[in-house]
């Protein structure tokens, strides 16, 4: 092996100052780069970190109405009707990362924009960004290239309501020959209006408003008509709705504060279990939860106070309590303020009025059971009429077709018991409640077949370890699917 010959001295220790670190490492602010073929690419961030301090100034009462122009060479500017950034803050507070008013609770509550980055790393990453702050009368504007200010100043705008306006246009440089495809910033500005009612938000002149918030969103995304009308609940801090299809499956949507986590989080798995447990307490039978769950479409939405999200992209929740911040008491002393478990304060909202919607609206409760039951036949039949199928196909394959599928196997078997065994618990059981339950026992009927198959095979060489790792994934998967 070549021993490196460069010199590790103090002058190899670097510090980026301010937006350099955000163009050097753009991942891990915002996820992916991209050119705007898929929805996660860089460029809808960067949109979304601006929209959501808009709407973060909605949330605390200020403005009803953010206007949002995309032109045809993708630049984007957006103009809101809250507070305006502080006319003497404008600078720093869209280019030195760690900087605003979000660690502040008494000024924002509940907002989405927490870690004083985003709107600078949108600065870092576009060839231009403009930002003016309009206040009383008075405005305070600063111009950048790649986050380098280049000019600022005050004005008088006596005519121009108070607010804030972003105009910035992506880098080539970072993102190439990039577009925004219209199609997914018109979803993500419907999301924004159903998850704040009476806000309106004004795409390219297209107003978007919602007056029924969760309940339009599941409206507007199903593919068939449901089996009964969808169930719209709404709560201090929580909005659920829920409505069982004729697919298989789960289709859920999930927010927090006013942000689309797309891969679900504390609430989500609050919400999926809760609603098992509810229609098993509510029947008064032991029907398995995934049995619940089959064909379910819905939403949910809650409000907490520091959410803490798994990245700053914030597709993941993964706080615990409704609320948990530092505070210190009389004395100096620190002390841990936290709210209830976002999984008790789910389950107690659902428990509660789910149970109730179903005792005055009768006419759904068989609707309901129907929809379970012909999921456990469904499973049943399926399993009976596919474990046939398999013994006959064993039957008659050769001694080398069964080695080569059972090596297949045994990749599929090696991977689950590696993921096993670096989740841990709460990760592992979140993890495989997404995979479809119904392969399970076919599976392992499938798979024990095999082994009595291979084990009448004196050829086969190492047979006996063959089966004991076969044997232990199969012994994982009974363990968490019984």
């Amino acid at each position: 092996m070549a021993v490196s010959t460069t010199n590790y001295t103090d002058d190899n220790i670097r510090t980026l100052e301010g937006v350099q670190h955000v163009r050097m490492r753009p991942g891990m602010y915002i996820g992916r780069l991209g050119n705007g073929n898929n929805p996660g690419d860089g460029i809808y961030v960067l949109l979304k970190e601006i929209i959501d301090n808009s709407v973060d100034e909605f949330a605390m009462g200020f403005g009803k109405q953010i206007i949002v122009d995309i032109t045809e060479d993708n630049k984007v500017t957006v103009r809101d009707f809250g507070r305006g950034i502080p006319l003497d803050s404008v600078v720093k507070a869209v280019s030195i990362l760690n900087t605003g008013g979000k660690f502040d609770d008494k000024v924002f509550k509940k907002s989405v924009g927490l870690n004083g980055v985003g709107t600078k790393a949108v600065n870092a990453l576009s060839e231009s960004f403009y930002v003016c702050s309009f206040r009383d009368g008075e405005s305070s504007w600063a111009r950048f290239e790649r986050g380098e200010l280049k000019d600022s100043g005050k004005d008088v705008s006596p005519k121009e309501k108070n607010g804030t306006m972003v105009t910035f246009y992506p880098d080539p440089m970072m993102f190439g020959k990039f577009a925004y495809n219209m199609g997914y910033v018109e979803t993500m500005v419907k999301n924004y209006s159903y998850l704040k009612k009476g806000l309106t938000l004004v795409l390219n002149g297209t107003p978007y408003k919602s007056e029924n918030g969760l309940l339009d969103l599941v409206n507007e995304n199903l593919s068939e008509e449901p089996l009964y009308p969808p169930i719209h609940l709404e709560g201090e801090d929580i909005e659920i709705v829920l409505s069982h299809g004729r697919d298989y499956g789960e289709n859920i949507s999930s927010f927090v504060n006013g942000q689309n986590t797309r891969d679900g989080g504390t609430h989500l798995a609050a919400y999926r279990e809760a609603i098992a447990k509810t229609l098993k307490d509510f029947f008064k039978k032991n029907y398995a939860p995934e049995d619940c769950r089959q064909g379910i479409v819905g939403a949910i939405s809650i409000q907490i106070q520091e959410p803490n999200f798994e990245g700053q992209t914030k597709t993941k929740l993964g706080s615990n309590y409704m609320w948990e911040k530092q505070t210190h008491d009389e004395h100096g002393t620190l002390k841990l303020d936290v709210g209830p478990t976002i999984r008790s304060y789910v389950n107690s909202f659902v428990a509660q009025e789910l149970d109730n919607y179903l005792r005055i609206h009768k006419e759904i409760v068989p609707v309901i059971e129907e929809k379970i039951k012909d999921i456990r036949e469904k499973l049943f039949q399926y399993t009976t009429d596919n474990a046939e199928e398999f013994s006959q196909q064993i039957a008659t394959v050769t001694e080398k077709e069964i080695l080569y599928d059972l090596r297949r196997t045994l990749t599929d078997a090696k991977a689950l018991i590696n993921q096993v065994r670096s989740f841990g618990d709460d990760a592992m059981k979140e993890k495989f409640e997404k995979m479809d339950l119904g392969a399970i026992p076919v599976l392992i009927s499938e798979v024990n077949r095999r082994i009595d198959r291979i084990n009448l095979l004196d050829s086969t060489d190492h047979k006996a370890d063959v089966s004991a790792i076969v044997r232990e994934a199969l012994s994982m998967l009974e363990f968490n699917f019984k």
